[in-house]
């Protein structure tokens, strides 16, 4: 097909974001930044007026949550509300900066990005090799929020990390990392058709990284010219040429594919780790050759033998990680007529996207590289009008529950229009005069008064708060969910976890054994849901049943539903009854009177100090169990706290 270029440039999305001045308002001192301005003038117009500031102890709860994944402790809880009384900006704006520095901050935002990387433990497919070294990309994500690595680099690391330069060894080590975004998916690796299983990772390759990065959907190019966006087919097999030319899979074989050395390399040594070679290997020598010398006292070669067989075991390993290279060969693809792989046509140079305008000509790729670096360097560059957008929708949406664009993958002809886009685009400007941080950007929304407003009914006239006269009410992710229940029981492991998958080797996992990994560690294990095994076909069930991203396909937007199971999951799961009651017997003494009892869990589960009619109903619902069932005063309390997780106020923010 042929496209008129210029007219499919004039597509909102297609241009480059605008330079909107900051509008006046009617009512000045309301407004607590830009981003409130563009807000009020559009619900002004419109004749609406805004809901009134949320209640601080609510606003607290949703700052902790948002920002880090946990609740506050009643005790911060109860020092953010003295400070809101005295300065609520100031109290709101020193609160954001302490949580944006918290290791939780990293946590919380990197989970968001492994729901679009597709992040696993194990292949999944037809052959669920483990994933071993994939907590190494994880681990990589949640560093790169808590520095605030500039996103630009970011999206480098992750297409092209092996091909960039690095200043020493431990950033060559962590860009070689970062390359594990592409190696993420489920394959199906008994394919006989060998070729065919490349193009097939080529093909899911060019489609995460279109929606990731740019959101758009270019996996639909493969077999036709795109149905809706102005994308031919020869711009996708110019993207796939890419990919092609790139190893994500190394050693497919038919058999013996039971180890997940197929697609792991050995990281460069750091200086610490040689020095510890050279110790071990001295250590060594020094050993072998003392053996010679005991050759004729059995107890001296006895005791020297257990010397070196301990010195042995305890070897320095080569780190290995799940890392992307260039194929030896670099080849253009030949387009494959319908999606056949036996029906070659014209063969593409490797590419880009044609109805991207960056202002110059694209570069042509060498013959030396796959083209990742240049690709990079093309979805990077701060011209590029979607890449920038695409990402300062998704903060919104994760702080609002809906993008100011509502397709948050889908930014095509068939997605959604913006709601607000002189404010999409003055946010995305912002994002790279910033230096593409995320963080000023995330501090941005999260001081404007807005996002602090509180949460109320939507109205006839704005079924959808489209004009964002109130914050929207949004439950809380599997993951915040469980975090919360080991965070208010005192037993949350703060630590990170390494390869959650390690006992299992390096191996694929029967379906025999389905259920075993994740059960256990979900309901026995202390650290953060973002370090449970993500086993293909044998996720975590507590989190699935509260809409855990599909590892098989990038996520942005979870869209989470309610069902049955889930107010049965906290009312009667093992882990919430052994929780609610771990919080009862570890935050109050046996002494406490009731109401103080029933105000402590109050604070602790739902964040808040109960109102005069739940105390009361609280203090009879505990007396009145002791009396009436066989159960004594802890077990009553914790039947109160699992009423408490229970309800729809824990599960939501407001």
């Amino acid at each position: 097909s042929t496209y008129d270029w210029d007219k499919a440039r004039t597509f909102w999305a297609f241009r480059a974001p605008q330079a909107p001045s900051v509008p006046q308002v009617k009512d000045p001192g309301w407004a607590r930044n830009e981003i409130d301005r563009f807000l009020q003038a559009r619900w002004e117009s419109a004749g609406f007026s805004a809901a009134p500031d949320a209640d601080p102890e609510i606003l607290a709860r949703r700052l902790y949550f948002d920002l880090t994944g946990l609740p506050p402790t009643p005790e911060e809880t109860a020092d953010f509300v003295a400070a809101h009384r005295q300065q609520a900006g100031n109290a709101i704006a020193s609160l954001v900066d302490r949580l944006l520095d918290s290791p939780a901050f990293g946590e919380t935002w990197g989970r968001h990005w492994l729901d679009l990387a597709r992040y696993a433990d194990s292949n999944g497919g037809d052959i669920n090799l483990t994933h071993a070294q994939a907590w190494r990309y994880r681990d990589y994500v949640v560093n790169a929020f808590n520095r605030d690595k500039p996103y630009n680099t970011f999206i480098r690391e992750q297409l092209a990390g092996d091909l960039m330069t690095a200043a020493d060894v431990n950033q060559q080590r962590e860009q070689m990392v970062a390359t594990g975004f592409l190696l993420m998916a489920p394959k199906m690796l008994s394919e006989r058709d060998k070729e065919k299983l490349r193009l097939d990772i080529a093909d899911e390759q060019v489609d995460t990284v279109g929606r990731v990065f740019m959101g758009l959907s270019l996996g639909c190019a493969r077999c036709h010219d795109h149905k809706f966006d102005p994308i031919p087919t020869r711009d996708y097999y110019a993207l796939a040429g890419i990919f092609r030319s790139t190893v994500t899979a190394d050693g497919i074989r038919m058999n013996n594919v039971n180890v997940s050395g197929w697609i792991e390399r050995d990281l460069p040594q750091t200086p610490e780790q040689l020095l510890a070679l050279a110790r071990y290997e001295r250590d060594l020598s020094l050993l072998q050759e003392e053996r010679k010398r005991m050759r004729h006292d059995p107890e001296a070669l006895a005791a020297c033998e257990a010397a070196l067989s301990s010195l042995e075991a305890s070897a320095p390993k080569t780190e290995k990680a799940m890392v992307a290279r260039d194929q030896p060969v670099i080849e253009n693809l030949a387009i494959r007529l319908r999606g056949d792989v036996s029906q070659q046509g014209v063969v593409v140079p490797r590419g880009f996207l044609q109805m991207v305008d960056l202002g110059s000509p694209a570069p042509s790729l060498p013959m030396a590289e796959s083209g990742r670096r240049e690709l990079a360097d093309w979805i990077a560059d701060p011209r590029h009008p979607l890449t920038s957008r695409v990402l300062v929708n998704r903060l919104w949406q994760h702080l609002f529950g809906k993008g100011l664009v509502g397709s948050v993958d889908n930014f095509g002809l068939k997605g959604d229009r913006p709601t607000h886009p002189e404010l999409l685009d003055w946010m995305a400007r912002e994002f790279i005069a910033d230096d593409w941080s995320v963080k000023r950007a995330l501090r941005r929304i999260l001081l404007s008064r807005t996002y602090a407003l509180a949460v109320t009914p939507d109205t006839e006239e704005d079924v959808s708060n489209q004009l964002l006269t109130h914050q929207n009410r949004r439950r809380l992710p599997a993951e915040a969910l469980r975090d919360a229940l080991l965070s208010m029981s005192g037993l949350l492991d703060g630590g990170a976890a390494g390869s959650p998958v390690a006992e299992l080797g390096e191996q694929a996992i029967p379906n025999s054994s389905k259920g075993i990994t994740s059960a256990q560690k979900e309901q026995t294990g202390r650290q953060r849901s973002l370090y449970l095994p993500m086993v293909r076909g044998d996720l975590p069930g507590f989190l699935e049943t509260f809409d855990l991203a599909n590892p098989d396909v990038p996520t942005g937007d979870r869209q989470p539903g309610t069902s049955p199971s889930q107010a049965m999951a906290l009312w009667n799961a093992p882990l919430v009854k052994d929780l609610a009651l771990a919080t009862v017997t570890r935050s109050l003494d046996p002494t406490t009177k009731t109401e103080a009892a029933v105000t402590t869990l109050y604070q602790r589960i739902l964040n808040r100090t109960p109102g005069r009619y739940e105390l009361t109903n609280a203090v009879w619902y505990v007396d009145d169990l002791q009396q009436g069932e066989p159960l004594d005063r802890t077990e009553a309390l914790a039947s109160l706290a699992r009423a408490l997780i229970a309800s729809s106020e824990f599960r939501f923010l407001d």
